[in-house]
C-alpha cells in the first residue's frame, strides 16, 4: 500500500474545515463530548452560563478570559470551582466528533485557550488515528495568563495516520487548582502544492508498512533530501535521496517523510508506519 500526500511549499494554500466548534451560545454547535476520569469530579461547562463569583478566582483579582479571539462563548473547566475542597481530582476530556483526515492534505489544528496552572495541573492535547491517541501538546505551566489568550496551531498530519476516523481530545488534570479555558476549535485540510512556477506531484513510498528499507520517488522533479518526522512531529532522521532509506532503526509506529529539493524547499510529505 502506498501513502502519499503533498505539503505546502508555495504562497497560497487552499483549504476545507473539517471541524470547527465556537461553542456559540454557550453550547456545544457541533458533536463534542466530555469524559471523566474514573475519580474526577467535575467536568468541562460553558461561559457565560456556569461563570459565577468564584470562576477564574485567584485572589478575588481575576477576570473572565478574554482578548485575542475569545468572545463570551467558550468551553471551560475550574477545578477550583468544582467543590472547593483539597481531596477533589479532575481528570477530564474533551472530545470531537470524528473527522476524515483520509485525504491526503496537510492537516493543521488550531484553537485559543487560557491555561492556568497550579501545582500538579496539566492540560494535553491528543489526536486520534482510528486506534492510537498520541499526545501532540503538553503544558503545566501558565498559558495565555493573565490576558490575553493565545492561538495554537498544530500539523497534526502524522497523528491522524489518514484515518477516515480522527479525533481531537482536550485533557485536564488536577487536584483544587485552577482552570483551563478553550475556544474556536478548528481543524484545516490543506489542498497544497508546489512552488510557485511547479506542477504538483505525488511523492510514492514504498513497501508501506515497512521493517527495514523505505523507497522514496517523485517522478518529474528534483527530490535531494529526506526528513523523517515522528508523531509529534519530532526529526527522527535525515539524509540524501541516494537509494533506499535504512528505518531499520526506528522505533515501531507511524512516521511522516519530507522531500526537499537542492534548495531545501519542501516539494512534498507522505506518512508511512515502521513496524
Amino acid at each position: 500500500m502506498v501513502l502519499s500526500s503533498l505539503v505546502l511549499c508555495g504562497t497560497t494554500q487552499a483549504q476545507s474545515v473539517l471541524l470547527e466548534e465556537t461553542f456559540t451560545g454557550g453550547m456545544f454547535t457541533t458533536a463534542f463530548t466530555t469524559e471523566g476520569g474514573p475519580t474526577s469530579d467535575c467536568d468541562w461547562v460553558f461561559a457565560p452560563d456556569a461563570v459565577d463569583s468564584v470562576t477564574f478566582n485567584q485572589d478575588y483579582t481575576d477576570t473572565v478570559p478574554n482578548g485575542g479571539n475569545f468572545d463570551e462563548y467558550f468551553v471551560f473547566i475550574d477545578s477550583d470551582a468544582c467543590t472547593g475542597t483539597t481531596s477533589n481530582t479532575v481528570d477530564a476530556y474533551l472530545v470531537s466528533p470524528a473527522f476524515d483526515a483520509s485525504g491526503g492534505a496537510t492537516l493543521t489544528l488550531t484553537f485559543d485557550h487560557q491555561f492556568k496552572d497550579f501545582t500538579g495541573s496539566t492540560a494535553a492535547v491528543e489526536v486520534y488515528n482510528g486506534s492510537t491517541w498520541t499526545e501532540i501538546a503538553f503544558w503545566e505551566d501558565n498559558v495565555g495568563y493573565p490576558n490575553p489568550p493565545v492561538q495554537e496551531s498544530f500539523d497534526i498530519t502524522t497523528a491522524a495516520g489518514g484515518s477516515a476516523a480522527a479525533q481531537v481530545r482536550f485533557h485536564y488534570f488536577a487536584t483544587w487548582d485552577w482552570w483551563w479555558a478553550i475556544d474556536n476549535i478548528r481543524v484545516m485540510a490543506g489542498v497544497v502544492g508546489l512552488d510557485e512556477g511547479h506542477a504538483q506531484h505525488e511523492l510514492k513510498i514504498h513497501p508501506n508498512p515497512t521493517a527495514d528499507f523505505l523507497n522514496i520517488r517523485l517522478d518529474g522533479y528534483d527530490a535531494y533530501v529526506a526528513t523523517l518526522m515522528d508523531a509529534t512531529g519530532r526529526v527522527v532522521m535525515e539524509d540524501r535521496l541516494i537509494g533506499p532509506l535504512d528505518v531499520s532503526s526506528l522505533s515501531n509506529g507511524l512516521y511522516t517523510v519530507m522531500v526537499r529539493d537542492r534548495n531545501g524547499k519542501r516539494i512534498a510529505r507522505a506518512p508511512f508506519v515502521k513496524q
